[in-house]
């Protein structure tokens, strides 16, 4: 039996509001999947590179999923918070998902030398990387990732990426690397319940 706190957190999932930045797909879908995933984490680059490319072509552009994306940047990864501080600053200049998609792609570069910038300034052009850069100068742009880690405490996680599938108000957490070959019969299987 789950502890209460992760049932009211897990609970708090299931009736949250996806964002527009940081969700896709249709919000109307039958199964949800939230991905919590810190930018530093190799298993998450992994999922982000061989799960997730499939399971939106296969299930989220054809409105059976929508994926909803949290940070869950671990103390150990030295250079994690400030990579989602980049990524959700990019979502204001609605980048999110290009950033993403270069902060994975290049992550053992920045992870060694810890340029995040310059990723960023990769993906966006001059105008956007100003106002990306005045957002990330406002202390009070962390409350957005201090509410996702805060959402991923109380739903009990411990590891990273951790994908929580909820279909029906019920709620089923797979943690670690998942390839889609196992996670979409899982899907499946959720839908028809």
């Amino acid at each position: 039996m789950k502890p209460i706190t992760a049932l009211f957190a897990l609970a708090a999932l299931v009736l949250a509001e996806p964002t527009s930045d940081k969700s896709l797909g249709n919000p109307n879908a039958p199964v949800k999947i939230d991905v919590f995933s810190d930018f530093q984490c190799p298993a998450c680059k992994a999922l982000h590179d061989q799960t997730l490319p499939d399971l939106i072509n296969d299930e989220v552009n054809k409105g059976r999923v929508l994926l909803v994306y949290h940070d869950f940047p671990l103390p150990q990864h030295s250079h994690a918070r400030e990579a989602a501080r980049w990524a959700n600053a990019a979502s204001r200049v609605h980048k999110y998902r290009e950033v993403s998609d270069a902060l994975f792609r290049t992550q053992l570069a920045w992870e060694a030398n810890g340029d995040v910038r310059s990723v960023v300034a990769g993906v966006l052009n001059p105008a956007e990387m100003k106002t990306v850069e005045a957002l990330m100068k406002d202390p009070k742009f962390d409350d957005g990732i201090a509410k996702d880690v805060a959402l991923g405490q109380q739903a009990g996680l411990r590891q990273t990426p951790t994908l929580i599938v909820t279909h029906k108000l019920q709620t089923y957490p797979f943690g670690g690397f998942i390839s889609y070959s196992i996670l979409k019969p899982a899907i499946d299987d959720i839908a028809k319940k």
